[in-house]
């Protein structure tokens, strides 16, 4: 690399001398605490980041997931303006969003009795505040303590980190992801595939993380070498996605229709089979700027989403980048390769999906690719820090907090 650090040492450690309490627990306190405040430093309705106010938190597909968990999945006749715009083919109601999140929403509201809004802020900042321990405790505690936290706190303002806070199962995604990342370091398997399947029912974008899974519980055990041992782990990695299958059975019985939330997704254009024109994506999310939410948003924040497109692909890039140049070092397969393979995975599903919720939203699942980054000097790190920060500012003050819709506290 250049005249700096270029990776990170392990130190040994004195298995008499524990590192404190304080060393070991509260540095991703202060990290989730600094990201939440940046988040809504230049918000008119900033917040304190202990509060459980639903302001400014709540946006459009909010009102989904309070709705799911007030109710449960429903579908509903379609709006005349939306079945013209999408030539009649498609279904309406809340049975296009997976229950995951809004159940767990549903089940803090019923034990605590907040209302399901702060329910959903309280249960998204305790994922995104785990994610976060997880990821401290389970690898970066042991780098250099400035580099360690620079680590933690690039990872925790990735682009799409303001839905980590907001009432959207981006947080609880993020905790499962991780937490396969560290269960798979210690070669505990069963583990790691529960995690995948907390991921998997919380957001879409997760299915694209699951071939970079299924390839690292095979690798990571060197035992793991036979046919009749792969074929073992393959089923065991199956298994994380029981979440769909669980939500087929429930769509044929409810809905009599067990593909009904694939088929909504296909009805508005979401989908990567077959995959939309890279060039043309890039294009109008780009060049033009003419996507329909950028559109909608108008034109400050239309540069601010293109510009978080830009840097999640910066950071995707650089993180293949460091793992090819890094590749004869040792690298970890668990712990530095699986985490690229994830954000690589799903960078390119959300990427040719074609739609520009999943480039600001959805792309927060590609976080653990910048993990790698402990391989690289001080001075880039420091460089990917500022300019993602930026745009994390930018994004949930221009675009996010600007669409804040406050009578979603009504479902509570």
């Amino acid at each position: 690399m250049d005249d700096e650090l270029t990776t990170s040492p392990r130190p040994t450690t004195d298995p008499s001398s524990a590192p404190s309490w304080a060393s070991t627990w509260l540095p991703p306190v202060g990290v989730f605490v600094l990201v939440r405040i940046l988040v809504t430093i230049a918000s008119p309705h900033w917040v304190r980041p202990w509060t459980t106010s639903a302001t400014p938190w709540t946006r459009i597909d909010a009102f989904n997931y309070l709705d799911i968990a007030s109710y449960g999945r429903r579908i509903s006749v379609c709006p005349e303006k939306l079945i013209h715009f999408f030539h009649g083919h498609i279904t309406c109601g809340t049975a296009a969003w997976l229950p995951g999140y809004p159940y767990v929403l549903r089940v803090v509201h019923e034990v605590t009795h907040l209302s399901v809004a702060a329910s959903g802020v309280l249960v998204s900042s305790v994922f995104v505040l785990s994610a976060l321990e997880l990821l401290w405790v389970g690898l970066l505690r042991q780098e250099p303590r400035a580099r360690g936290l620079l680590l933690l706190t690039l990872f925790a303002v990735f682009p799409g980190a303001v839905y980590n806070f907001a009432i959207f199962p981006n947080s609880m995604a993020l905790f499962g992801v991780v937490g396969t990342i560290v269960a798979l370091r210690s070669e505990r398997f069963v583990l790691a595939t529960v995690s995948m399947v907390v991921a998997a029912a919380a957001y879409p974008s997760v299915i694209y993380a699951f071939p970079a899974f299924l390839c690292a519980l095979i690798v990571v055990d060197p035992t793991c070498r036979t046919k009749l041992a792969v074929a073992k782990r393959t089923c065991l990695g199956l298994l994380a996605l029981s979440p769909y299958a669980a939500l087929w059975i429930h769509d044929q019985v409810v809905f009599h229709r067990w593909n009904l939330f694939s088929q909504i997704q296909s009805d508005a254009g979401v989908t990567v089979f077959p995959p939309k024109n890279p060039v043309s994506i890039v294009w109008h999310l780009v060049v033009k700027r003419d996507t329909l939410t950028q559109v909608l948003q108008g034109p400050t924040a239309s540069w601010w989403i293109a510009a978080q497109f830009a840097v999640a692909t910066g950071l995707c890039a650089t993180a293949a980048v460091l793992l090819w140049r890094n590749r004869r070092a040792g690298l970890n397969f668990a712990t530095e390769v699986y985490p690229v393979l994830i954000g690589l995975s799903v960078y390119t599903g959300v990427f040719l999906s074609g739609t520009t919720g999943g480039v600001y939203r959805g792309i927060v699942i590609a976080a653990p690719a910048v993990v790698i980054f402990r391989r690289t000097t001080t001075r880039v790190l420091i460089i990917a820090l500022v300019v993602t920060a930026v745009v994390t500012i930018g994004i949930s003050t221009l675009y996010f907090d600007r669409t804040t819709l406050y009578n979603a506290l009504l479902h509570g």
